[in-house]
């Protein structure tokens, strides 16, 4: 669930606890048809929260095993074979299945490539187990080669109902959001003299928002371009004496000219005190 789905679904649970706890001046709209549809929404979207976290964590799940199969078939099957078929009288390997692919390849081309070694292999069975291979290895690559491919396609269902919680969240999201709208007519037709109560209720419908991460103020000393810290810019208001400061003291009003350029171009930090 998204930051921005997460808060609209903390606001929406706090609807009902709100009318709830006001319920001798809301009694109307605590038991209203439209208040049991809002808890319905929230059922099915604790519901459907359970759903896409359980999804996501079994997609994991599936990937570490997907991947291990993955190693142990190229690991424990695909590279000794390979290898003890260049040993044989005459030489296995040169024949096309012997051969392992080249760079990160899918996992649909490695079981394939497993498949065709593993019958070419069968065919030569006397041969390689004499070279130490276990006398099922080609039950074995073949078993390694479904067990990876059925890794995958769990993970595959894993991705797919996150995905369609992860939808239903934002469909039933929209329908509380909707639901709430209503219920909020209702409330400010109920309580249209308390104004106490309608701050309460635009505080417990309002999303808030996550707070941006305020930016971290260099430490005393640290060394930085352009930094410039003004301890005091005093504040002149008499006609004469700003006249005298901007024409008569150019080293002034040189340093005042260069701050603001400096402001201008976001390379300077001021500490301004009045």
């Amino acid at each position: 669930m998204r930051t921005i789905e997460r808060k609209q679904w903390e606001t929406l649970r706090s609807v009902p606890p709100f009318l709830d706890e006001h319920r001798d001046v809301l009694a109307a709209v605590a038991t209203s048809p439209m208040r049991r549809r809002l808890d319905d929404t929230l059922a099915r979207l604790a519901l459907l929260a359970d759903e896409q976290t359980a999804s996501a964590a079994g997609a994991r799940v599936c990937t570490q095993r997907y991947r291990e199969r993955r190693r142990q078939l190229v690991r424990d099957h695909l590279v000794p074979l390979a290898l003890i078929a260049r040993t044989t009288e005459p030489p296995l390997s040169a024949l096309e299945p012997f051969h392992l692919p080249r760079g990160r390849s899918t996992a649909q081309r490695l079981a394939t490539v497993a498949r065709a070694m593993a019958e070419t292999a069968a065919s030569h069975a006397d041969m390689l187990t004499a070279a130490g291979l276990p006398d099922d290895f080609v039950n074995r690559m073949g078993g390694a080669a479904d067990a990876m491919m059925a890794e995958l396609g769990r993970r595959t269902q894993e991705s797919a109902r996150h995905r369609i919680a992860t939808e239903a969240i934002r469909t039933s999201l929209a329908a509380a959001r909707r639901i709430v709208s209503v219920l909020d007519a209702f409330v400010k037709t109920a309580c249209d003299q308390d104004a106490g109560l309608l701050a309460g209720w635009a505080s417990v419908t309002h999303v808030r928002r996550a707070s941006r991460r305020a930016m971290a103020s260099p430490a005393v000393g640290a060394q930085e371009p352009f930094q410039l810290i003004v301890a005091s810019v005093p504040v002149v208001r008499d006609g004469a004496r700003m006249q005298q400061t901007s024409i008569g003291s150019a080293p002034t009003a040189l340093r005042h000219r260069m701050l603001a350029l400096l402001a201008v171009r976001g390379r300077t930090r001021f500490a301004v005190e009045a």
